[in-house]
């Protein structure tokens, strides 16, 4: 039997899925343990696991379009999930997903929110950098305090190269090249930055 007919007899049982995913796993399946827990992430109830899972197995392969996918999924879930959204218009913005409407989400998102995250800080900063307005990136960084800046050194250090301020941009790109989890999109504008500043 395939493992799609598996996931379709399985429907939306959850205890199901899981034995599947538990299968997928002692059998090094690693396609199958992705699709069934996209299955119980699709589920309407009980996903929060699955979500987890696959954001995790999608960080550690520095995956950023699965990332997309499980942030998406998470905003379907939880529209008001400030976290989820900073994520999906940072790597909507960084895979160069229609940059305009991504760009439009995170402008909306940042300044509406009395809860705004510095990933969403980040996003809105990027998306007015990649459209020259660098004085005006600059100025959504300065209500961050030092420490989310650190969390967003790599848009940090480009807010602050594109303002001309190299000694502060250098020391963010440091931070930022210190970090094991950056996915590529953002390697290739960290390495991009670091050679321009040579």
């Amino acid at each position: 039997m395939a493992w799609k007919e598996c996931l379709s007899l399985a429907g939306q049982n959850q205890r199901v899925l899981w034995t599947l995913v538990a299968f997928a796993r002692r059998w090094s399946w690693e396609p199958q343990k992705e699709e069934t827990l996209w299955a119980i992430a699709r589920c309407p109830e009980g996903h929060e696991r699955a979500i987890e899972d696959l954001e995790a197995l999608y960080q550690g392969r520095r995956d950023s379009s699965g990332l997309f996918r499980v942030a998406q999924r998470t905003l379907e879930l939880k529209p008001d999930d400030q976290q989820a959204s900073g994520r999906y218009a940072l790597l909507g913005l960084l895979l160069g997903i229609n940059t305009d409407t991504f760009a439009e989400f995170a402008r909306k998102n940042c300044e509406d929110s009395s809860n705004r995250t510095p990933e969403m800080a980040a996003a809105y900063a990027y998306s007015l950098l990649l459209k020259g307005k660098k004085e005006d990136a600059a100025t959504v960084f300065q209500t961050l305090d030092e420490t989310d800046l650190k969390s967003q050194a790599l848009f940090a250090g480009l807010v602050n190269a594109a303002n001309g301020n190299h000694d502060a941009a250098r020391n963010y790109f440091q931070i930022a090249a210190a970090k094991s989890d950056l996915l590529p999109e953002e390697q290739t504008l960290l390495r991009r930055a670091v050679d321009s500043a040579q």
